[in-house]
């Protein structure tokens, strides 16, 4: 078989016998083959050798041409997305206020207890507990217990968000208001209850724990 002629060779054994650079060469040498061939065709008119020379040089090129190619491919990254949830942090507060009054001009002992809960310093329910108690060796001080049933009486009618209970005996009564600010409404409570510093709702929603505090102080209560 003459020389001149090009052994046809397969794209896997390109791809894996050269490397870019030797790819290069390799059709810039291919091409001098094709321009040899062209002469012998000329010369012999022997087709078929240049035939095959083209066909090896249009191998050579297209596996150049993938490999180049599959080099420039990048794959995509995959981006995730991440939601950052933070915890918001609710610091709770009870402020505990007390005030005691011995022989009162009714003839009566009282201890007044109100502890006001907040959230992050925000006023959110308060719990106040007055208790009364007659001055036994004073004769008008079961009197003024009884005066007393009947008045807070009059005043058991709880709303949404605020109750109210009642407990009594012959010589004391015990009156409770539960205050819970997520679910009054002041709108709608009775008036009645506003009439009376123990069954009153002093404060709005949100009133801060240092507005309280110095309140309580100045009107004679302890606090812890």
């Amino acid at each position: 078989m003459n020389n001149n002629n090009v052994r046809q060779v397969s794209d896997e054994e390109i791809k894996q016998t050269l490397t870019k650079e030797e790819l290069q060469q390799t059709q810039v040498l291919n091409y001098k083959e094709v321009q040899k061939a062209i002469k012998y065709e000329k010369i012999t008119s022997k087709k078929p050798a240049i035939i095959i020379a083209v066909i090896g040089a249009l191998s050579l090129m297209l596996g150049g041409s993938i490999q180049i190619a599959t080099s420039l491919k990048t794959e995509p990254k995959n981006i995730q997305k991440r939601e950052i949830k933070k915890d918001i942090k609710i610091e709770v507060k009870n402020l505990a206020c007390a005030k005691t009054t011995l022989n009162n001009p009714d003839n009566t002992n009282t201890v007044y207890n109100i502890t006001y809960k907040f959230e992050n310093d925000k006023l959110v329910g308060f719990t106040k507990e007055y208790n009364v108690s007659a001055v036994l060796d004073k004769k008008d001080g079961k009197k003024s217990i009884e005066n007393y049933i009947n008045e807070y009486n009059d005043l058991l009618n709880d709303s949404e968000g605020y109750t109210i209970d009642i407990s009594s005996t012959e010589n004391t009564i015990s009156v409770k208001v539960v205050v819970d600010y997520k679910k009054l409404d002041l709108t709608k409570l009775n008036e009645k209850q506003q009439t009376k510093p123990f069954t009153k709702v002093d404060y709005n929603k949100n009133t801060s724990y240092d507005k309280v505090r110095n309140d309580m102080l100045t009107d004679g209560f302890t606090v812890d």
